[in-house]
């Protein structure tokens, strides 16, 4: 191994950071592109209904959690520049290779490979904050956050022109290529950087450890909740329920969703204001956000139940979308109420828990549109939903919404310093 002074180490791992915080802005984009950017390519061209498109996002997403767990049991020991090593070739491979295939089941496979090395791209970008700014964790990760989700800001208005311009399978290749070039970066300043693998003890003690903490289980299963129905809305349904329902064209609806997106990243960048303005009092920060989704969830349902038009609509897509945008603080919560040697799972768990509930609410929000398909009218090559399939899926959305609450009551009664 090549030997390098402590300083050299330090510098070549801060443009490895600066590449991975690259890579993870293609990889938050990569989160909505599929279906949301190329729905009604993949309907007209392959032929899918929506619950096929739901699996292209539901699957990227479990192989996303699955990351979190497998990965976040390791990220301590192997490393930050390790990890991402692992995860961004995963992710440029599946991102490559996605364009390239027509089969539903290869399109599956590479999805999946996708979202997996996604996941384990965050925890090395997370791990490599946690080793260079230890003192700056929460303002640093909410940051990079903010430049990770205007990939999503990208990946909506952008890619939909785009996708018009060029085709699916040529726009899609133009982020693959681009995330190649800042992987390739990570790999050659790697040299030197990588620490020598931590040996010996139980792989599963440290998150039992984490898991057995009542308040951060109930702190995962609440923000998953919100992060459940935020990207339901985001990737499946939130542009084409304006395009069907709100009459919007679809480059304005796009357009609609890309701000939704550069709302939820602004507030990446306001938690530690708005902590403090709740006086660190997290229970009370969580119940808030948490009933906001619920009326967001309760709005879009009343909206489309009584016609109520388009401008109520989109409120709804607002109150679901604020509380998506405090991840760090979420992050900083389970920080704060884990071991210090545990912060790189804490976080990967919370993401496990968010990624397993995204997957799930898409996949029933994709089932339930599927199932009023016969009521869906077909103009041109695209077929326009009911009223009643989007009022189906954010009575989902409700539901969801009042399981996180219920969490939230009684969470962290004590309050935290920071």
């Amino acid at each position: 191994m090549v030997s390098l002074g402590d300083f050299d180490v330090f510098r070549r791992k801060v443009v490895i950071f600066r590449s991975g915080v690259l890579l993870m802005f293609f990889t938050s984009m990569s989160k909505i592109l599929v279906p949301g950017a190329v729905f009604d390519s993949l309907q007209h061209e392959q032929g899918f209904d929506a619950s096929l498109m739901a699996g292209l996002a539901s699957f990227y997403m479990y192989s996303y959690a699955f990351s979190q767990l497998a990965l976040g049991m390791l990220a301590d020991r192997f490393g930050g520049v390790r990890i991402l090593l692992l995860g961004g070739g995963s992710f440029c491979i599946g991102m490559t290779m996605f364009p390239l295939c027509s089969s539903y089941w290869l399109l599956l496979i590479f999805r999946v490979l996708s979202g997996f090395g996604a996941g384990i791209v965050f925890l090395g970008v997370a791990k490599l904050v946690a080793d260079l700014y230890p003192d700056r964790f929460s303002s640093v990760l909410g940051i990079t956050l903010l430049i990770g989700y205007l990939g999503p800001v990208t990946g909506t208005s952008g890619m939909v022109w785009l996708v018009a311009w060029l085709g699916w399978r040529a726009s899609l290749l133009v982020p693959a290529v681009l995330s190649m070039v800042a992987y390739l970066v990570i790999v050659y300043y790697s040299r030197g950087t990588l620490k020598p693998i931590e040996r010996g003890g139980s792989l599963w003690g440290p998150v039992f450890e984490v898991m057995r903490r009542w308040d951060v289980v109930r702190l995962f299963v609440a923000s998953s909740m919100i992060f459940g129905s935020y990207y339901a809305l985001l990737t499946l349904m939130g542009r084409k329920c304006l395009e069907d329902v709100g009459g919007f064209s679809m480059r304005w609806a796009s357009l609609l969703v890309t701000m939704l997106t550069i709302l939820v990243a602004s507030h990446n960048y306001l938690g530690d204001r708005v902590c403090r303005l709740f006086r660190n009092q997290y229970g009370r920060l969580m119940r808030t956000l948490s009933a906001m989704s619920l009326l967001g969830a309760c709005l879009g349902w009343l909206t489309l139940r009584c016609g109520l038009g388009g401008f109520p609509l989109i409120l709804s897509y607002v109150l679901i979308a604020i509380p998506a945008g405090f991840f760090p603080v979420y992050g900083t919560m389970a920080k704060e109420s884990c071991p210090s040697n545990l912060v790189a799972l804490s976080v990967a768990l919370l993401n496990f828990w968010a990624f397993v509930m995204i997957a799930i609410v898409g996949d029933i929000a994709g089932r339930v549109m599927r199932s009023y398909e016969w009521m869906a009218e077909k103009v041109g090559d695209v077929l326009v939903y009911p009223p009643s399939a989007y009022e189906g899926v954010f009575a989902v959305f409700i539901v969801v919404s009042l399981v996180g609450l219920s969490c939230t009551i009684g969470l962290f009664s004590r309050r935290v310093s920071r």
